[in-house]
């Protein structure tokens, strides 16, 4: 019984490194390809292969979990919740994820135990424990959103009455303040740039992270660009109401 134990707890543990460091490596070579892209022409010179280079099988299996979520999950709700919980996998990648740790829990589970169906529950149950994730940690992100957000209105709300303009405030904010808020509207400046209006940018940030309070914000502001007013003396009003 041991020796079973200690065999697979060693396939386990192994298994559990190979797909951890592929994912790893393949998650860097975006990084670096994003970071090189975000270069002048010229400035640097990097040979493609150092950054688009791939294992075949491990690429080849991510695409076809990829391909599965995607005819069982035509709406997206997968990644659209990989993306409110902040994790930088794609679906197909938290499948295989998943499935590997259900696969290890089982097959350790069933040696610890000598019992076959003490390996399926304990497979099923870890992939169950695996898709609870994304949801506590997206709560865990609207908590910490919520919390901070009144201070972020008052800090933009002092900017615009220092002169400042709108986007311009939420920059100064976004310097001083700790993730997720820090995260969220780093993204609305980005899109902002990519020509999207603040309001635009920042609707979408309310209903990508579902939070009430930043819905009433965003339709406050919506419509204090219609009809006109100090937008600094609102963002006060709003951050003292919360």
């Amino acid at each position: 019984m041991t020796e079973a134990v200690l065999a697979a707890l060693l396939v386990g543990v192994g298994l559990a490194l190979i797909v951890t460091s592929l994912l790893t490596r393949a998650r860097r070579q975006d990084e670096e390809l994003a970071e090189i892209l975000d270069l002048p022409f010229g400035e640097q010179d990097v040979p493609v292969e150092a950054v688009s280079e791939r294992a075949p099988m491990f690429e080849g299996t991510i695409d076809l979990a990829g391909r599965m979520v995607e005819q069982l999950d035509s709406g997206g709700s997968l990644a659209r919740k990989l993306e409110r919980a902040n994790l930088p996998i794609r679906p197909g990648e938290f499948v295989v994820l998943t499935r590997a740790g259900g696969v290890v829990a089982g097959v350790l589970l069933a040696a610890v135990t000598g019992r076959w169906f003490f390996g399926i529950a304990g497979a099923i149950g870890a992939l169950l424990v695996a898709l609870t994730v994304p949801n506590m940690l997206i709560r865990r992100r609207q908590r910490a959103f919520s919390d901070a957000l009144p201070d972020a209105l008052t800090m933009i709300a002092s900017s615009l009455q220092a002169g400042h303009t709108f986007l311009r405030a939420i920059q100064m904010m976004m310097e001083e303040a700790e993730p997720p808020l820090s995260d969220e509207f780093a993204r609305v400046v980005q899109e902002t740039r990519l020509g999207d209006s603040v309001v635009d940018a920042l609707e979408r940030m309310g209903q990508r992270l579902e939070i009430r309070d930043l819905m009433w914000v965003v339709q406050a502001i919506r419509i204090q660009q219609t009809v006109g007013g100090k937008l600094g003396d609102l963002l006060h009003t709003l951050a003292d109401f919360m």
